[in-house]
């Protein structure tokens, strides 16, 4: 994960830092830069932070599982700036699939983002992946990223 050298961070942040610091081993996402004017920054982090499987990798998964979805955006420089969020799940099959819109507003004193937790359950989901990706656009410039696991039987 990227330092983060000034700024606040927000209690939803902090405690997606905490779990990923918990979590073992390797993380599954991705980090990118804006472009073209690299204004702002984005990451996501999928993994599991339970290992029902026993194979001591976050990044396969099963019921009863529970995975992790943690995301971050800050920005580069001392404007202020409004960027338009898309975070869109893709899980096996259609029924868990979601797309979800925030925004936030950056500046050198404030980063933005989320995480949630989701348990697995065999009635929800079958094997395949579990893709989040996001998508950040704040009129001059965008990114995206994303991260998975990988949900077997």
């Amino acid at each position: 994960m990227r330092a983060i050298s000034r700024g606040a961070l927000s209690t939803a942040s902090v405690a997606g830092m905490v779990l990923m610091l918990a979590a073992p081993a390797q993380a599954t996402g991705q980090e990118a830069d804006s472009g073209p004017n690299r204004d702002f920054w984005v990451s996501v982090d999928v993994h599991t932070i339970t290992n029902k499987d026993h194979d001591n990798n976050r990044d396969t998964a099963r019921a009863p599982d529970t995975l992790v979805v943690d995301y971050h955006i800050c920005p580069y420089g001392e404007a202020q700036q409004v960027v338009n969020l898309t975070i869109t799940v893709d899980a096996p099959g259609t029924a868990m699939d979601r797309t979800l819109t925030q925004q936030e507003v950056l500046n050198s004193a404030a980063c933005g983002g989320g995480f949630w937790a989701q348990r697995l359950k065999k009635r929800d989901f079958g094997a395949g992946a579990y893709t989040v990706t996001v998508s950040g656009n704040n009129g001059r410039d965008d990114a995206t990223v994303s991260g998975s696991v990988l949900i077997t039987d």
